[in-house]
């Protein structure tokens, strides 16, 4: 099967995605402050989003943030693994990225991180405890080094699971974390098609996966989402007020 794949901004093209084919359910796994499931929540209103968030400080954060209570987004205070188990989550003390604490520790750039325990689930085990396996599933995965281990644990809805968007890295920056050739061979193993990439910038990247049997239907509604896509990009380079005024009207 041939597939040309697109070097794109990535978030925009899966939220064109999400709004085209309206999923059941949105899982963002590593959500850091749940500013992703809002825009997701967007793009397709009655779809449910659950937010996984490993990271206590910004769960506790994320508990009081009135977008995702008024948007009715779940929050689960779990990392998200290739087992299920207690695992150890490293909070990076001194650095202002909220997103940068990871379940490995960095090989380098790290300048302390306290070590905090947390229950680990695969989303299939969850997914199957919930009683919402057989629904339309997508994914959006950025987990700063564990994204392939998130990727072993969908084994068991693997069918369900139409899209994904997940971030890779193409250089170690944690121990013992795969990186993105891991990724791309480990979704073609389990009949994914990659469909488009980020740009690499400082070793790191999107991908967007889809499910080989639900590939015909992407391509009947590709050529509309590319359009929008274009679109949209080509407001953002060259508009002023008005590229909001029309983006946000669109993206509602």
């Amino acid at each position: 099967m041939q597939n040309t794949i697109s070097l794109i901004y990535t978030p925009l093209f899966f939220q064109l995605i999400t709004k085209t084919f309206k999923p059941d359910y949105i899982f963002d796994v590593g959500s850091m402050d749940g500013s992703q499931s809002i825009r997701l929540k967007k793009m397709s209103n009655l779809s449910n989003i659950i937010a996984f968030e490993a990271n206590p400080d910004n769960y506790k954060e994320m508990l009081t943030n009135k977008l995702l209570l008024k948007n009715n987004i779940r929050i689960v205070h779990n990392a998200v693994w290739n087992e299920n188990k207690e695992i150890t989550f490293f909070l990076e003390n001194k650095s202002k990225n909220k997103g940068i604490s990871s379940i490995r520790q960095r090989n380098s750039g790290s300048e302390g991180s306290t070590e905090y325990i947390i229950d680990a689930t695969r989303l299939d085990t969850f997914i199957k405890k919930e009683n919402i396996n057989n629904k339309k599933l997508m994914l959006w995965i950025d987990t700063e080094s564990a994204g392939y281990e998130v990727l072993e644990g969908i084994q068991d809805v693997k069918e369900d699971v139409r899209f994904i968007h997940v971030e890779v890295e193409t250089k170690q920056f944690w121990k013992n974390q795969k990186t993105q050739d891991d990724v791309i061979s480990l979704m073609e193993n389990m009949e994914f098609i990659l469909i488009a990439k980020g740009k690499l910038i400082y070793n790191q990247r999107d991908l967007i996966f889809v499910n080989k049997n639900y590939y015909s239907e992407y391509r009947k509604e590709k050529r509309k989402i590319f359009f929008n896509y274009r679109i949209i990009r080509f407001v953002q380079k060259n508009g002023g007020v008005l590229y909001r005024k029309m983006v946000v009207k669109f993206l509602r």
